[in-house]
């Protein structure tokens, strides 16, 4: 038998996706294209990197959640990285979200 609490969010679940989100208006304004379509596009846009890089460094800002790659001390590539809640500071013990 389900958990009572499962049931909760099971329902929330199915409540939440049957909704539309916005005015119907604004859901007429925009385009209806897939996330992976959109990435697709956006993937073939962006310049292949040129191999080998030359003195590669990367440098990870953890406050602006950014990777970034450097070929020769000039940027080529920014990358959004994912990070715990709390990212800035050193890992100190398991779970402390860093």
């Amino acid at each position: 038998m389900p958990r009572p609490l499962t049931l909760i969010l099971f329902s929330l679940v199915l409540i939440a996706t049957s909704c539309p989100i916005g005015s119907a208006e604004r859901a007429a304004r925009v385009p209806d294209i897939s996330v992976n379509s959109m990435l697709s596009q956006l993937i073939a846009q962006r310049q292949t990197l040129q191999s080998p890089l030359r003195q590669p460094r990367i440098v990870v800002k953890k406050r602006l959640r950014q990777l970034l790659l450097f070929s020769a001390d000039k940027l080529v590539r920014t990358y959004r990285i994912g990070l715990g809640s709390s990212p800035v500071g050193d890992k100190v013990r398991q779970g402390d979200r860093r």
